[in-house]
């Protein structure tokens, strides 16, 4: 349930930069990875693809933290622009 509600606010976050998107959009499906094999519905295997899965988003995350603290002493680190434009 947790790996679809970070898929559920994607809607929310088409505007927002590209590293915001990507954080929800990798947990979402890293964590929804390790539910369904958690429950048996998918095959032990989907393990490790919901691990490297989380790292990437990890490894996002990380970024976006540095971006974020770096932004407060006045460098300006790019995040990547929205995926959609505003109209």
């Amino acid at each position: 349930m947790s790996g679809f509600f970070l898929l559920a606010v994607l809607p929310g976050l088409k505007y927002a930069a590209k590293t915001d998107f990507l954080i929800y959009l990798l947990a979402g499906i890293g964590v929804a990875a390790f539910g369904f094999a958690g429950i048996g519905v998918a095959p032990a295997a989907m393990n490790p693809i919901g691990g490297w899965v989380l790292l990437l988003a990890a490894i996002v995350t990380f970024y976006a933290g540095v971006a974020a603290v770096l932004a407060g002493a006045g460098v300006d680190v790019p995040c990547g622009k929205p995926f959609f434009k505003k109209r």
